[in-house]
Protein backbone atom coordinates (compact mmCIF):
# COMPACT_ATOMS: atom_id res chain seq x y z
CA UNK A 1 0.00 0.00 0.00
CA UNK A 2 2.85 2.57 0.99
CA UNK A 3 4.39 1.64 -2.27
CA UNK A 4 1.23 2.22 -3.92
CA UNK A 5 0.62 5.71 -2.41
CA UNK A 6 4.24 6.93 -3.55
CA UNK A 7 3.85 5.36 -7.39
CA UNK A 8 0.46 7.74 -7.13
CA UNK A 9 1.64 10.46 -5.86
CA UNK A 10 4.82 10.81 -8.05
CA UNK A 11 2.05 10.32 -11.09
CA UNK A 12 0.15 13.01 -10.09
CA UNK A 13 2.91 15.76 -9.83
CA UNK A 14 4.39 15.33 -13.05
CA UNK A 15 1.44 14.93 -14.85
CA UNK A 16 -0.28 17.75 -13.03
CA UNK A 17 3.26 20.08 -13.94
CA UNK A 18 3.82 18.78 -17.24
CA UNK A 19 -0.23 19.47 -18.29
CA UNK A 20 -0.04 22.71 -16.07
CA UNK A 21 3.22 23.82 -18.18
CA UNK A 22 1.02 22.89 -21.74
CA UNK A 23 -1.92 25.38 -20.71
CA UNK A 24 0.76 27.72 -19.70
CA UNK A 25 1.92 28.12 -23.05
CA UNK A 26 -1.67 27.64 -24.89
CA UNK A 27 -1.57 31.47 -22.28
CA UNK A 28 -4.57 28.98 -19.89
CA UNK A 29 -4.24 28.92 -16.30
CA UNK A 30 -1.63 26.27 -15.01
CA UNK A 31 -4.59 24.67 -12.96
CA UNK A 32 -6.61 23.74 -15.86
CA UNK A 33 -4.26 21.18 -16.83
CA UNK A 34 -3.54 19.77 -13.16
CA UNK A 35 -7.08 19.33 -13.12
CA UNK A 36 -7.04 17.48 -16.60
CA UNK A 37 -4.26 15.65 -15.07
CA UNK A 38 -6.27 14.20 -12.80
CA UNK A 39 -9.30 13.36 -14.99
CA UNK A 40 -6.60 11.81 -17.58
CA UNK A 41 -4.82 9.48 -15.16
CA UNK A 42 -7.46 8.94 -12.59
CA UNK A 43 -10.42 6.66 -12.65
CA UNK A 44 -12.62 9.23 -15.22
CA UNK A 45 -10.31 8.05 -17.89
CA UNK A 46 -6.80 5.94 -17.74
CA UNK A 47 -8.18 4.68 -14.02
CA UNK A 48 -4.24 4.64 -13.05
CA UNK A 49 -4.37 6.90 -10.00
CA UNK A 50 -7.18 6.33 -7.42
CA UNK A 51 -7.88 8.57 -4.39
CA UNK A 52 -6.54 6.80 -1.82
CA UNK A 53 -6.16 7.47 2.16
CA UNK A 54 -2.77 8.40 1.43
CA UNK A 55 -4.03 10.56 -1.18
CA UNK A 56 -6.40 12.64 0.65
CA UNK A 57 -4.07 13.40 3.28
CA UNK A 58 -1.79 15.21 0.65
CA UNK A 59 -4.60 16.82 -0.26
CA UNK A 60 -6.12 18.22 2.39
CA UNK A 61 -2.19 19.69 3.08
CA UNK A 62 -2.62 20.90 -0.27
CA UNK A 63 -5.77 23.06 0.65
CA UNK A 64 -3.97 24.40 3.93
CA UNK A 65 -1.29 25.45 1.90
CA UNK A 66 -3.54 27.30 -0.94
CA UNK A 67 -5.74 29.15 1.43
CA UNK A 68 -2.96 30.03 3.70
CA UNK A 69 -1.21 31.52 0.66
CA UNK A 70 -4.21 33.18 -0.71
CA UNK A 71 -4.44 34.89 2.95
CA UNK A 72 -0.76 35.77 3.00
CA UNK A 73 -0.84 37.40 -0.34
CA UNK A 74 -4.31 38.49 -1.66
CA UNK A 75 -6.63 39.54 0.59
CA UNK A 76 -5.50 42.81 1.88
CA UNK A 77 -7.98 43.43 4.94
CA UNK A 78 -6.99 46.77 5.91
CA UNK A 79 -8.16 48.04 1.99
CA UNK A 80 -11.43 45.70 2.31
CA UNK A 81 -12.69 47.93 5.03
CA UNK A 82 -11.88 51.17 3.69
CA UNK A 83 -14.39 50.74 0.99
CA UNK A 84 -17.10 48.95 3.13
CA UNK A 85 -18.86 52.21 2.10
CA UNK A 86 -18.26 52.72 -1.29
CA UNK A 87 -19.76 51.76 -4.56
CA UNK A 88 -17.59 48.91 -4.71
CA UNK A 89 -18.03 47.11 -1.79
CA UNK A 90 -22.45 47.39 -3.35
CA UNK A 91 -21.00 45.91 -6.76
CA UNK A 92 -19.17 43.29 -4.80
CA UNK A 93 -22.23 42.00 -2.68
CA UNK A 94 -24.50 42.39 -5.51
CA UNK A 95 -22.00 40.36 -7.88
CA UNK A 96 -21.63 36.86 -4.58
CA UNK A 97 -25.69 37.60 -3.88
CA UNK A 98 -26.88 37.32 -7.84
CA UNK A 99 -25.68 33.24 -8.30
CA UNK A 100 -26.04 33.06 -4.64
CA UNK A 101 -29.73 33.51 -4.82
CA UNK A 102 -30.42 32.10 -8.12
CA UNK A 103 -28.62 29.16 -7.44
CA UNK A 104 -29.65 28.60 -3.65
CA UNK A 105 -33.92 28.92 -5.32
CA UNK A 106 -32.82 26.57 -8.37
CA UNK A 107 -31.37 24.10 -5.78
CA UNK A 108 -34.00 24.06 -3.42
CA UNK A 109 -36.66 23.60 -6.61
CA UNK A 110 -34.35 20.53 -7.22
CA UNK A 111 -35.31 19.12 -3.26
CA UNK A 112 -32.13 19.93 -1.73
CA UNK A 113 -32.57 20.99 1.94
CA UNK A 114 -31.60 24.91 2.91
CA UNK A 115 -27.85 23.87 4.10
CA UNK A 116 -27.35 22.00 0.98
CA UNK A 117 -28.65 24.55 -1.42
CA UNK A 118 -26.68 27.52 0.72
CA UNK A 119 -23.70 25.68 0.56
CA UNK A 120 -23.76 24.83 -2.93
CA UNK A 121 -24.83 28.65 -3.81
CA UNK A 122 -22.00 29.76 -1.61
CA UNK A 123 -19.30 28.11 -4.14
CA UNK A 124 -21.72 29.06 -7.27
CA UNK A 125 -21.31 33.01 -6.03
CA UNK A 126 -17.28 32.56 -5.19
CA UNK A 127 -14.61 34.48 -7.56
CA UNK A 128 -11.86 33.05 -8.08
CA UNK A 129 -8.53 35.81 -6.82
CA UNK A 130 -5.98 33.91 -8.33
CA UNK A 131 -6.95 33.28 -11.96
CA UNK A 132 -7.90 37.23 -12.15
CA UNK A 133 -4.11 38.01 -10.32
CA UNK A 134 -2.72 35.65 -12.89
CA UNK A 135 -4.27 36.71 -16.23
CA UNK A 136 -4.13 41.01 -15.14
CA UNK A 137 -0.43 40.11 -14.58
CA UNK A 138 0.18 38.51 -17.66
CA UNK A 139 -1.40 41.15 -18.94
CA UNK A 140 0.56 43.95 -17.17
CA UNK A 141 -3.24 45.46 -16.27
CA UNK A 142 -2.59 44.24 -12.45
CA UNK A 143 -1.29 48.05 -11.18
CA UNK A 144 -3.57 49.84 -13.66
CA UNK A 145 -6.54 51.73 -12.06
CA UNK A 146 -9.26 49.24 -13.94
CA UNK A 147 -6.71 46.19 -12.51
CA UNK A 148 -6.77 47.11 -9.26
CA UNK A 149 -10.58 47.53 -9.32
CA UNK A 150 -10.92 44.13 -10.82
CA UNK A 151 -8.65 42.77 -8.39
CA UNK A 152 -10.38 44.47 -5.25
CA UNK A 153 -13.83 43.28 -5.91
CA UNK A 154 -12.53 39.76 -7.18
CA UNK A 155 -11.12 39.87 -3.82
CA UNK A 156 -14.24 40.84 -1.60
CA UNK A 157 -16.45 38.34 -3.59
CA UNK A 158 -13.79 35.79 -2.73
CA UNK A 159 -13.74 36.65 0.89
CA UNK A 160 -17.27 37.11 0.70
CA UNK A 161 -17.74 33.03 -0.81
CA UNK A 162 -15.47 31.68 1.39
CA UNK A 163 -16.85 32.85 4.84
CA UNK A 164 -20.68 31.82 3.44
CA UNK A 165 -18.82 28.15 2.19
CA UNK A 166 -17.34 27.71 5.56
CA UNK A 167 -20.00 28.60 7.75
CA UNK A 168 -22.59 25.50 5.79
CA UNK A 169 -19.53 23.41 5.94
CA UNK A 170 -19.65 23.65 9.67
CA UNK A 171 -23.68 23.38 9.83
CA UNK A 172 -23.84 20.43 7.34
CA UNK A 173 -20.85 18.90 10.35
CA UNK A 174 -23.09 19.15 12.85
CA UNK A 175 -26.65 18.85 11.22
CA UNK A 176 -29.03 19.59 8.58
CA UNK A 177 -30.99 22.09 10.15
CA UNK A 178 -30.26 25.87 10.08
CA UNK A 179 -31.17 27.99 13.06
CA UNK A 180 -30.23 31.60 14.10
CA UNK A 181 -28.12 30.36 16.91
CA UNK A 182 -25.97 28.29 14.77
CA UNK A 183 -24.87 31.49 12.62
CA UNK A 184 -24.24 33.56 15.42
CA UNK A 185 -22.30 30.54 17.00
CA UNK A 186 -19.87 30.18 13.86
CA UNK A 187 -19.37 34.10 13.46
CA UNK A 188 -18.38 34.13 17.31
CA UNK A 189 -16.07 31.31 17.03
CA UNK A 190 -14.46 32.84 13.92
CA UNK A 191 -13.34 36.13 16.00
CA UNK A 192 -12.12 34.13 18.87
CA UNK A 193 -10.22 32.04 16.02
CA UNK A 194 -8.93 35.40 14.23
CA UNK A 195 -8.41 37.32 17.71
CA UNK A 196 -6.26 34.29 18.82
CA UNK A 197 -4.70 33.65 15.31
CA UNK A 198 -3.66 37.97 15.16
CA UNK A 199 -2.72 38.27 18.54
CA UNK A 200 -0.39 35.18 17.99
CA UNK A 201 1.14 36.81 14.65
CA UNK A 202 1.31 40.28 16.05
CA UNK A 203 2.92 39.46 19.34
CA UNK A 204 4.51 36.22 19.28
CA UNK A 205 5.08 34.95 15.74
CA UNK A 206 8.07 37.40 15.20
CA UNK A 207 9.69 36.58 18.17
CA UNK A 208 9.68 33.19 17.65
CA UNK A 209 10.78 34.00 14.25
CA UNK A 210 13.65 36.20 15.72
CA UNK A 211 14.85 34.03 18.16
CA UNK A 212 14.97 31.15 15.31
CA UNK A 213 17.54 33.65 13.23
CA UNK A 214 19.39 34.53 15.82
CA UNK A 215 19.97 31.14 17.68
CA UNK A 216 18.77 28.13 16.11
CA UNK A 217 21.61 26.85 13.07
CA UNK A 218 19.54 24.22 11.95
CA UNK A 219 18.95 23.73 7.99
CA UNK A 220 15.68 25.31 6.90
CA UNK A 221 14.45 25.68 10.60
CA UNK A 222 12.81 29.04 9.73
CA UNK A 223 11.00 27.38 7.01
CA UNK A 224 9.92 24.21 8.68
CA UNK A 225 8.29 26.53 11.21
CA UNK A 226 5.88 28.03 9.21
CA UNK A 227 4.58 24.60 7.88
CA UNK A 228 4.24 23.17 11.52
CA UNK A 229 1.98 26.57 12.27
CA UNK A 230 0.26 26.16 9.05
CA UNK A 231 -1.00 22.59 10.37
CA UNK A 232 -1.10 22.94 14.22
CA UNK A 233 -3.41 26.08 13.29
CA UNK A 234 -5.75 24.44 10.70
CA UNK A 235 -5.92 21.61 13.19
CA UNK A 236 -6.94 24.15 15.92
CA UNK A 237 -9.73 25.26 13.39
CA UNK A 238 -11.23 21.93 12.80
CA UNK A 239 -10.69 22.04 17.04
CA UNK A 240 -12.85 24.70 16.85
CA UNK A 241 -15.61 23.69 14.71
CA UNK A 242 -14.43 25.66 12.06
CA UNK A 243 -12.92 23.98 8.16
CA UNK A 244 -9.17 24.12 8.40
CA UNK A 245 -8.98 26.03 5.65
CA UNK A 246 -10.81 28.71 7.20
CA UNK A 247 -7.70 28.52 9.62
CA UNK A 248 -5.36 28.41 7.02
CA UNK A 249 -7.04 31.60 5.75
CA UNK A 250 -7.28 33.62 8.72
CA UNK A 251 -3.76 32.66 9.70
CA UNK A 252 -2.30 34.12 6.16
CA UNK A 253 -4.47 37.49 6.57
CA UNK A 254 -3.17 37.86 9.70
CA UNK A 255 0.69 36.75 9.02
CA UNK A 256 0.63 39.42 6.04
CA UNK A 257 1.20 42.41 8.58
CA UNK A 258 4.22 40.62 9.38
CA UNK A 259 7.50 43.03 9.05
CA UNK A 260 8.73 42.88 4.88
CA UNK A 261 11.70 40.79 5.41
CA UNK A 262 9.74 37.74 7.28
CA UNK A 263 6.98 38.33 4.92
CA UNK A 264 9.16 38.03 2.00
CA UNK A 265 11.17 34.74 3.28
CA UNK A 266 7.57 33.18 4.23
CA UNK A 267 5.96 33.75 0.82
CA UNK A 268 9.14 32.49 -0.91
CA UNK A 269 9.77 29.56 0.99
CA UNK A 270 6.06 28.55 0.84
CA UNK A 271 6.13 28.91 -2.34
CA UNK A 272 8.73 26.33 -3.05
CA UNK A 273 6.54 23.61 -1.32
CA UNK A 274 3.45 24.64 -1.95
CA UNK A 275 3.11 25.47 -5.57
CA UNK A 276 5.53 22.69 -6.31
CA UNK A 277 4.35 19.89 -4.60
CA UNK A 278 1.06 20.23 -2.53
CA UNK A 279 -1.35 22.41 -4.64
CA UNK A 280 -0.68 20.57 -7.87
CA UNK A 281 -1.29 17.68 -5.89
CA UNK A 282 -4.80 19.05 -4.59
CA UNK A 283 -5.74 20.36 -8.09
CA UNK A 284 -5.10 16.64 -9.84
CA UNK A 285 -6.53 15.05 -6.97
CA UNK A 286 -9.51 17.15 -7.70
CA UNK A 287 -9.66 15.49 -11.38
CA UNK A 288 -9.62 11.43 -9.40
CA UNK A 289 -13.18 13.01 -8.27
CA UNK A 290 -13.83 13.58 -11.21
CA UNK A 291 -16.28 11.00 -13.54
CA UNK A 292 -18.34 11.79 -16.50
CA UNK A 293 -21.42 10.73 -14.83
CA UNK A 294 -23.30 13.50 -14.08
CA UNK A 295 -24.89 12.97 -17.49
CA UNK A 296 -26.95 10.52 -15.50
CA UNK A 297 -28.31 13.66 -13.86
CA UNK A 298 -31.41 14.76 -15.37
CA UNK A 299 -31.07 17.32 -18.48
CA UNK A 300 -32.48 20.13 -15.95
CA UNK A 301 -30.48 19.95 -13.39
CA UNK A 302 -27.54 19.51 -16.41
CA UNK A 303 -28.57 22.75 -18.11
CA UNK A 304 -29.95 24.90 -15.14
CA UNK A 305 -26.72 24.13 -12.85
CA UNK A 306 -24.30 25.01 -15.51
CA UNK A 307 -26.52 28.12 -16.89
CA UNK A 308 -26.35 29.12 -13.47
CA UNK A 309 -22.40 29.10 -13.00
CA UNK A 310 -22.11 30.96 -16.45
CA UNK A 311 -25.24 32.81 -17.32
CA UNK A 312 -25.69 34.30 -13.67
CA UNK A 313 -22.46 34.41 -12.79
CA UNK A 314 -21.51 36.78 -15.48
CA UNK A 315 -24.93 38.56 -14.95
CA UNK A 316 -24.25 39.48 -11.41
CA UNK A 317 -21.32 40.41 -12.47
CA UNK A 318 -21.95 42.85 -15.21
CA UNK A 319 -24.55 44.35 -12.68
CA UNK A 320 -21.94 44.84 -9.98
CA UNK A 321 -19.74 46.51 -12.69
CA UNK A 322 -22.50 48.66 -13.53
CA UNK A 323 -23.54 49.40 -9.69
CA UNK A 324 -20.16 49.66 -9.11
CA UNK A 325 -19.85 52.28 -12.08
CA UNK A 326 -16.86 50.38 -13.35
CA UNK A 327 -15.75 51.11 -17.13
CA UNK A 328 -15.46 49.19 -19.37
CA UNK A 329 -18.41 47.32 -17.92
CA UNK A 330 -17.88 44.15 -20.13
CA UNK A 331 -13.91 43.62 -19.52
CA UNK A 332 -14.28 44.19 -15.62
CA UNK A 333 -17.71 41.63 -15.61
CA UNK A 334 -15.17 39.19 -17.12
CA UNK A 335 -12.60 39.43 -14.97
CA UNK A 336 -14.62 39.23 -11.58
CA UNK A 337 -16.56 36.60 -13.16
CA UNK A 338 -13.68 33.86 -13.01
CA UNK A 339 -13.65 30.30 -11.28
CA UNK A 340 -10.82 28.44 -10.36
CA UNK A 341 -8.55 27.56 -7.58
CA UNK A 342 -11.17 28.46 -4.41
CA UNK A 343 -14.26 27.50 -6.34
CA UNK A 344 -12.54 24.05 -6.83
CA UNK A 345 -11.54 23.87 -3.04
CA UNK A 346 -14.81 24.81 -1.77
CA UNK A 347 -16.56 21.95 -3.73
CA UNK A 348 -14.79 18.94 -2.59
CA UNK A 349 -14.93 20.73 1.31
CA UNK A 350 -19.01 19.64 0.53
CA UNK A 351 -18.20 16.97 -0.78
CA UNK A 352 -15.85 15.49 2.04
CA UNK A 353 -18.87 16.89 4.32
CA UNK A 354 -21.93 14.86 2.39
CA UNK A 355 -23.51 18.40 1.04
CA UNK A 356 -23.07 17.44 -2.66
CA UNK A 357 -23.15 14.63 -4.53
CA UNK A 358 -20.52 12.95 -6.46
CA UNK A 359 -22.68 13.47 -9.66
CA UNK A 360 -23.64 17.29 -8.92
CA UNK A 361 -19.45 17.44 -7.94
CA UNK A 362 -18.84 16.66 -11.17
CA UNK A 363 -20.93 18.86 -12.94
CA UNK A 364 -20.22 21.69 -10.84
CA UNK A 365 -16.36 21.11 -11.73
CA UNK A 366 -17.23 21.41 -15.12
CA UNK A 367 -18.79 24.75 -15.22
CA UNK A 368 -15.63 25.71 -13.09
CA UNK A 369 -13.39 24.22 -15.80
CA UNK A 370 -15.38 26.00 -18.27
CA UNK A 371 -15.60 29.55 -16.71
CA UNK A 372 -11.85 29.29 -16.38
CA UNK A 373 -11.80 29.40 -19.74
CA UNK A 374 -14.57 31.56 -20.69
CA UNK A 375 -12.92 34.02 -17.95
CA UNK A 376 -9.24 33.97 -19.05
CA UNK A 377 -9.94 34.08 -22.86
CA UNK A 378 -12.85 36.84 -22.45
CA UNK A 379 -10.24 39.28 -20.11
CA UNK A 380 -7.17 39.21 -22.48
Amino acid sequence: MVFEAILFLGALILSAKFLGELFVRIKQPSIIGNVLAGIIIGPAVLALVEPIEEIELFISIGIFFLFFLIGLEEIDLPALFRILKRRLFLGSAVGFLVPFVVASLFSIYQEMNLVESFAIASVIGASSLGVTAKILTDLGKLKSSIGLEIFTVTAIVEFIAIIFAGIFIEIGQASNTVEVVDFAWIFVKILIFFGIAGGFAVFAFPKIMRFIDDNLKVKAIYFGTIVGIILVVASFAEFMGLHGAIGALLLGIALSRMPRNQYLETSNNMHAIAYGVFIPIFFAGIGLYFVPNFVELPIITIVGFLGIVIGVKFGGSYLAAYLARMKPTMTVAMGTMSKGAVDLALMLGLLSVGLIQQELFSLLVFGTLIMMVISSVGLQ
